[in-house]
């Protein structure tokens, strides 16, 4: 019987856009609707585990003055990882999603070793990605993983080593470039940042030059560009041009205002984000990306 391990899920990267996919979904899980009262009756909220609730008592004017009541840890993922068979698929998907806390937690380096012993089984045969591209991808986010914890720890030459590594794996994993160059930047190391930057940037901005009729090039591009905080002139024409392309693309709308953020024009930003949340009201990324630009409107830090 051919078993399939989980992908890790989203936390790099933003659902809606167009970029490299890095997470593959191997299960197709049912999603049902939500029951007519609201009742959250299932872990997640409903059989598909979506974490949805159309109740509006919280909303985009409200949720920033939210503070955490409690937290609860339930200890499953510590049951599993102590129980379950060596390369089991319980001990694989223990381990990945350990991998996700730890990475969301920014503890770069566990999550890498988390997620390596994760899919150690995928050599075998009983375990396997459904989409062949996964085994470059899932790669590729380790490597970029372990680039953030070594350069965040100080060995900048280990996490550059790392990141060329993750791009090679990749070379379209623009979240790459931005995690790596982000960790540079907030050591102080600009050179560093800019060259790696310069470097993995470079074929982003040959694709709209060879495809000027590309949205996703265009998007890709500014993309890169404005979470880097670098060329912010140039990705501001690249994103206008992206959503000219597409013009419903949310993908592009969210980069054309993040582009905006970046370059401290916030009311630019709000007004197009709004734009994302008109097209798609129940997607949770641009609910989200208005409450933090509505923070930096009223001076709040980001």
């Amino acid at each position: 019987m051919n078993k399939t391990v989980f992908p890790l899920p989203f936390t790099a990267s933003i659902g809606v856009r167009l970029r490299l996919i890095i997470f593959v979904l191997l299960f197709s899980w049912p999603v049902s609707a939500q029951t007519p009262n609201s009742e959250w009756r299932y872990y997640g909220g409903d059989e598909g585990g979506s974490r949805f609730s159309p109740l509006t008592q919280i909303n985009t004017s409200n949720v920033q003055s939210l503070k955490r009541a409690w937290t609860y840890h339930t200890g499953e993922l510590d049951l599993g990882l102590r129980t379950a068979s060596f390369q089991s698929w319980y001990q694989s998907d223990a381990l990945r999603r350990a991998g996700d806390e730890a990475y969301e937690k920014e503890d770069f380096a566990a999550a890498a070793a988390l997620w390596d012993r994760a899919f150690l089984d995928n050599n075998s045969r009983s375990t396997g990605f459904a989409r062949l591209w996964a085994n470059f991808a899932m790669p590729a986010l380790i490597h970029r993983a372990r680039a953030q914890g070594m350069i965040r720890a100080g060995d900048v030459d280990g996490g550059l080593r790392e990141g060329e590594v993750a791009m090679r794996y990749s070379p379209s994993d623009s979240d790459s470039v931005i995690a790596v160059v982000g960790e540079l930047d907030k050591l102080g190391k600009k050179a560093e940042a800019d060259a790696f930057y310069q470097k993995h940037s470079a074929p982003y901005r040959a694709l709209c030059e060879g495809h000027p009729n590309s949205a996703q090039a265009h998007n890709q591009l500014a993309w890169t560009q404005a979470k880097c905080r670098r060329d912010l002139d140039d990705a501001l024409a690249h994103a206008k041009r992206a959503v000219e392309l597409e013009p419903k693309n949310t993908a592009c709308i969210d980069t054309l205002a993040e582009t905006y953020f970046q370059r401290g024009d916030v009311q630019n930003a709000i007004e197009t984000m709004n734009k994302c949340a008109e097209l798609e009201p129940n997607e949770k990324r641009h609910q989200q990306q208005l409450v933090r630009f509505n923070k930096a409107l009223r001076g709040g830090k980001q």
